[in-house]
């Protein structure tokens, strides 16, 4: 028998992400389903009310959620199990024509979304951005929106430098299964003038402390010492380091501003020490209780090292800032994004946690 159960205002159904064999109704009350926009920027949101189903393509499906199921008010909701709910559909012939409607128009208005942005980005190469948005599909779970836009990068670019890739991923896609994160960005299209690590539809941000280079360079004999003051940057953030241990704040970061100053490095470790010191002075930041500050550095972490390895606490660290300055729906948007990217982990479970409680400080404000 299906079963009924109760949410609280704010409490997650399921998030975007994790694997589940249950379909839902609403019996009473409102849902909203969060899934993360392609370009990260923004969050897509759907509201859905009493007698709609949700979590049913994921589940037929056998994939991860698309999305994240989340109460708004108090919620009342019927869970069916897949043989339950295929047992209903056959009894209600109407559900299922009801169902293929509502696919069919999502399915033209990701056809219709795609056709957008590639106009709107006339300057870019087409073949390479539909890749990037197939994959950014991909990389959020929506498989069915990668597949769609595979299907469609191979249909229309039939000599794509990125055609093999494509046919994997699509393969890939079909079956459920996780985006290889290890993948190296896609080959530029036919040689044309587009940047693989640009990030597509993001607003270019102001840079906090200048243009800093990362090109390799190896020393001869009369370049000593040019190397001495390349390897400065690792002294200056060990320094700095050891001041945030000991709490002095001011002199950590007097010397994470001096890490900025480097231009070139010769070696992997010390372009990490860059790295590194920015996300360390949006901490330091923090503890000095300057959160303007905090947030900027965080987001230019975000914006110098796309697939850093401190992407996903610098999110999260944004979403405390904005929580404490009482901006809830920003801070939810923030959380929400940690909660759904891979791995899961303590900072998963902690943004988890806090995409609840804001949800409930939110009704009681409001």
């Amino acid at each position: 028998m299906p079963t009924a159960r109760n949410y609280n205002p704010g409490s997650i159904v399921y998030f975007q992400g994790d694997l589940g064999d249950a379909v839902y109704v609403i019996k009473k009350g409102r849902i909203v389903l969060i899934s993360s926009a392609y370009n990260t920027e923004n969050d897509l949101k759907e509201e859905i009310v009493q007698g709609e189903f949700f979590g049913v393509r994921s589940c037929l499906g056998r994939f991860p959620r698309e999305e994240t199921a989340q109460a708004i008010g108090k919620a009342t909701i019927i869970e069916f199990t897949i043989a339950e709910f295929e047992k209903y559909a056959e009894r209600n012939p109407q559900l299922i024509l009801k169902m293929l409607q509502v696919f069919s128009h999502q399915l033209r208005t990701i056809h219709q979304e795609v056709l957008t942005l590639l106009e709107s980005n006339h300057n870019q190469n087409p073949a390479f951005e539909l890749l990037r948005i197939a994959e950014s599909y991909y990389k959020n779970h929506h498989f069915d929106y990668a597949i769609y836009a595979f299907e469609k990068y191979l249909e229309h670019y039939k000599d794509g430098t990125n055609r093999k890739r494509a046919q994997e991923l699509l393969q890939s896609a079909k079956v459920g299964e996780n985006y290889p994160e290890s993948l190296p960005e896609p080959a530029s299209e036919f040689g044309g003038g587009v940047d693989p690590n640009a990030k597509f539809g993001q607003k270019q941000l102001e840079e906090l402390v200048g243009d800093f280079g990362n090109e390799s360079h190896t020393p001869n004999s009369s370049e000593n010492s040019e190397s001495e003051e390349k390897s400065e940057i690792i002294i200056l953030f060990r320094d700095a380091k050891k001041a945030i241990e000991e709490e002095n704040y001011e002199k950590a970061a007097s010397l994470l501003e001096q890490c900025f100053k480097q231009k070139k490095f010769k070696n992997q470790e010390e372009k990490d020490m860059l790295q590194n010191a920015f996300f360390e002075m949006g901490h330091v930041k923090l503890k000095m209780k300057n959160l303007d500050e905090a947030y900027q550095f965080f987001l230019s972490y975000l914006k110098k090292f796309s697939s850093g390895i401190h992407v996903k606490d610098s999110l999260y660290q944004m979403g405390v800032i904005q929580e404490f300055q009482g901006k809830f729906n920003q801070a939810r948007s923030l959380y929400h994004k940690v909660a759904t990217m891979l791995p899961h982990d303590s900072i998963t479970m902690a943004a988890r946690k806090r995409l609840e409680t804001t949800e409930m400080r939110n009704h009681e404000t409001t």
